[in-house]
């Protein structure tokens, strides 16, 4: 039987037992086990607050950068 290296568990399981997926942009093999703890609803709550998260913080430092950034409107002397 041929065997594949899930990366999700370290083992290697059996080929028909799972699938490739996109992680960012590199292509991994997951066994049908990790696949399913990977699509529990605790799981997909925890990546969507650290989505939020990281879309807070990004803001916040957008938002610092352009305080330190002097404003000049048309007609005014700086």
């Amino acid at each position: 039987m041929e065997s594949k290296f899930c990366t999700g568990c370290q083992v290697h399981q059996s080929l028909a037992s799972g699938k490739y997926m996109w992680s960012g942009r590199i292509k991994r093999w997951r066994c049908a086990q990790c696949l399913e703890m990977a699509n529990t609803k605790e799981n997909m709550d925890r990546r969507a607050v650290a989505r939020k998260r990281a879309e807070d913080i990004c803001a916040i430092k957008t938002a610092d950068k352009a305080d330190d950034v002097p404003v000049k409107r048309i007609g005014e002397e700086i």
